[in-house]
């Protein structure tokens, strides 16, 4: 008898073996995180040789952390942050990939944990759980073994790109709910039925709100594949059924789709105010492997097969180039396998293997694809695509080996691919004089042997698992102890005691690293330095005029040379500033030197906000705002009201002015007006081309801001989603009663 022997066995089995995986994480208190940021923050390593540390993962700390702690920590007027002057002079939340509370699930999560690192270590294991669970019930749709599902949904959960990605948890989401995606296409493929309707439903919308973009794009086309394959052959034997199958099922991911439109609409705003809207495709063909001779191919080959026996991939000494795209002896065993089984049961996951291959390795097939697939809204590897129809080929694979009829042919055939591949690997490492690790090279020898036995027992399969998890996926875990990563820092502590509220601190050496951009929002510090691949035209035109650069298309600057008696300067609000060498400048005092960084103050800035007439000589009005030069103002309005996103100012003249705010200008800030005793609206103005500003008329008495994004109405979601559920339960409930009450007469 194959065991396990029922899906609700797979299950538990499936969950013991990542409870147990993940251990360090639930057990030990550890959290999923690349480094320690010891070096970030100029602060004292802590001696831990067991826990490895990768800066390739910088987003974490970069684009994630920041995220997650405004969410914590920002003022709001309402349920959700929406505003952030920790970086770029202001700018929105963000509110996409999962990291905000405007996503149901962590929506939950914030209410359930303070901490941003776990947070993240809870998002992330989660998706992992639930694309493997995901995958187990696709399989038990397609009739596919309990044996073979396990198998299927253990092989995706930890397969090495999911580890490798473990501290991104938005390519987990994309993995986790295209999986549901694909699960509720094939159940609904087969019945009407309103739990499939909500799994599709809520994995659309999740995608969108916590996936990567250019992941979901590509595994879209999965969806279109796999349910143009399985809507095709419900419609074959009834069509009118098969029918209303499909506009079934469509009709959940249209409900999908619209409940994430109050997010995507401020995201589509945000993107065509940045550069992100025209890189050139040389740009996106940067993520594609390098092959252009034999010699390539081979490293390339080394890194994709076995990567093991050169080391830890997850390493940052690790010899080769590697981003996780490689396989397991699991996957290639159960695929060549599947290979040589039924073609019409696999063939829409073999032309989905082939499609992704083709783009990933043909630079002409990929360039065709960014001007007609929609592959360029964002840097991806195509491969990264191939891990769901692996692992469903990989359940094919087990259904091949375990049946009696050509079982031993298929089995045998695909231990000798094995073997004869990891002969090839380890011969071409010897010849390009790469270390060999023997002993995973003998540790692949035994899970084949281990594969092979499944001709002659299934719980063979369950050895090779438990072996493979042991000794490939545990150790490419990034994860630390909490206690272990860096806070705070002599430097730090210096830093914060020198940033003037409401103002920021801006870097003036070009190779000066301390507290790289948006490391600094993690510790309520706000800089003028940005880290965001959709900084706005305005901050950029800022960048540029305080004599700083923005590389990756407006992704990053992490420094300025300003003129110190410059207007942008004195506009920008900046109290302290950063370098290693010595400034002699009658407009900054020098503070002190920690780490070999000095510190100097500015004596000449705005402040959060000031007010001009109109009719100021200091003021130019020539098609659009201009203030000329620093102004020395003895009374600047006085912030009644901050709410993050509400803020409240008092008007200081009785003339017609210009409020200007030392921020970012924003199409979603309203302003209104308090004048004899009433509110009216005000029109909100650039200012040099970069700064928020109101024109207020005669006899302002106060001045409030409000920003109004479509994200603000985001919450109102989850209500519809809990009611759904409900309604489904008051369903399921309802049948559950008629039933008892038919076997009760």
């Amino acid at each position: 008898m194959k065991w396990p022997g029922n899906y609700i066995s797979a299950v538990l089995l499936y969950s013991v073996m990542l409870a147990t995986l993940y251990f360090p994480f639930w057990g030990l208190g550890e959290v999923v995180c690349p480094h320690r940021q010891a070096a970030e923050l100029a602060a004292v390593d802590y001696p831990d040789v067991t826990h490895i540390e990768n800066r390739f993962f910088s987003d974490f700390y970069r684009g994630f952390l920041p995220v997650i702690t405004g969410h914590y920590d920002e003022s709001r007027s309402g349920a959700l942050a929406l505003w952030t002057k920790k970086n770029a002079i202001g700018k929105p939340l963000r509110q996409v990939f999962g990291f905000s509370p405007s996503w149901l699930p962590s929506f939950l999560l914030f209410k359930i944990t303070s901490s941003p690192f776990i947070f993240i270590t809870i998002l992330s294991l989660s998706s992992v759980y639930l694309m493997g669970l995901f995958i187990i019930l696709l399989c038990r749709e397609i009739n596919l073994s309990p044996l073979a599902g396990l198998v299927g949904g253990t092989i995706l959960a930890t397969s090495p790109i999911v580890s490798f990605w473990l501290t991104f948890p938005m390519m987990l989401s994309t993995w986790c709910w295209s999986a549901g995606v694909l699960y509720s296409i094939a159940r609904l493929s087969r019945r009407i039925d309103w739990w499939g309707w909500l799994i599709a439903a809520f994995s659309i919308y999740s995608l969108l709100l916590s996936g990567y973009p250019q992941a979901v794009i590509f595994h879209f086309y999965i969806f279109i594949v796999f349910g143009s394959w399985e809507f095709s052959k419900s419609i074959l034997i009834d069509k009118q059924k098969g029918l209303w199958r499909v506009l079934f099922f469509v009709s959940g991911c249209l409900v999908g789709a619209t409940l994430s439109f109050p997010i995507y609409a401020d995201l589509i705003t945000t993107t065509l105010n940045s550069q992100r809207i025209s890189p050139d495709n040389s740009y996106f063909t940067g993520v594609l492997p390098f092959i252009q001779n034999i010699t390539d191919a081979k490293r390339y080959a080394l890194s994709f097969f076995y990567p093991e026996i050169f080391g830890n991939p997850i390493k940052s000494s690790y010899p080769l180039q590697y981003k996780g795209i490689s396989i397991t002896p699991l996957i290639l065993f159960f695929v060549c396998a599947s290979f040589l089984f039924n073609v019409k049961r696999t063939f829409p996951w073999w032309v989905l293997l082939l499609l992704f291959c083709v783009l990933s390795l043909s630079e002409s097939a990929y360039t065709w694809a960014l001007d007609h697939m929609l592959f360029n809204i964002s840097r991806h590897n195509p491969m990264r695509a191939i891990y769901i129809p692996v692992c469903i080929l990989s359940a094919y694979g087990v259904e091949a080996c375990l049946q009696k009829e050509r079982g031993w042919l298929r089995g045998l055939i695909s231990f000798i691919c094995l073997l004869s591949l990891l002969f090839l690997v380890s011969a071409w490492g010897v010849k390009s004089q790469l270390q060999i690790d023997w002993f995973m090279v003998l540790f692949f020898c035994l899970i084949s042997v281990c594969l092979l036995g499944t001709l002659m027992t299934s719980r063979a399969i369950l050895v090779a698992l438990i072996l493979s998890l042991a000794l490939l996926t545990y150790p490419k875990f990034l994860r630390q102890e909490r206690s272990h990563i860096a806070m705070t820092s002599p430097s730090i502590h210096l830093l914060k005691e020198n940033v003037a509220q409401g103002s920021v601190f801006a870097v003036v050496d070009q190779k000066l690293r301390l507290l790289p951009p948006n490391y600094n929002a993690n510790l309520g510090i706000s800089s003028f330095h940005s880290y965001d691949s959709l900084s706005s035209r305005e901050y950029q035109t800022l960048v540029a005029a305080l004599g700083g650069k923005m590389s990756t298309n407006g992704r990053l600057n992490h420094f300025i040379l300003p003129d110190y008696d410059d207007v942008m300067f004195w506009m920008s609000n900046i109290s302290l500033l950063l370098t290693r060498e010595k400034i002699q400048n009658p407009y900054l005092l020098y503070v002190g030197t920690e780490a070999n960084v000095r510190f100097y103050r500015s004596l000449s800035r705005m402040g959060e906000c000031i007010q001009v007439p109109v009719d100021s000589p200091d003021l130019v009005v020539n098609g659009s705002w201009q203030l000329k030069k620093p102004l020395n103002i003895a009374v600047l309005p006085e912030k009644i009201i901050d709410r993050g996103d509400i803020v409240t100012f008092s008007s200081v003249t009785d003339k017609e002015s210009v409020m200007i705010l030392s921020q970012v200008y924003h199409r979603d800030w309203d302003a209104t007006i308090l004048r004899d005793g009433k509110w009216w609206p005000a029109k909100t103005i650039v200012v040099n081309k970069v700064f928020q500003g109101v024109l207020l008329p005669e006899n302002t008495e106060q001045v409030t801001l409000t920003f109004n994004p479509f994200a603000r109405y985001a919450l109102f979601c989850h209500v519809i989603w809990l009611g759904l559920l409900l309604f489904l339960l008051v369903i399921a409930g309802a049948r559950w009663f008629g039933k008892a009450g038919e076997r009760g007469e």
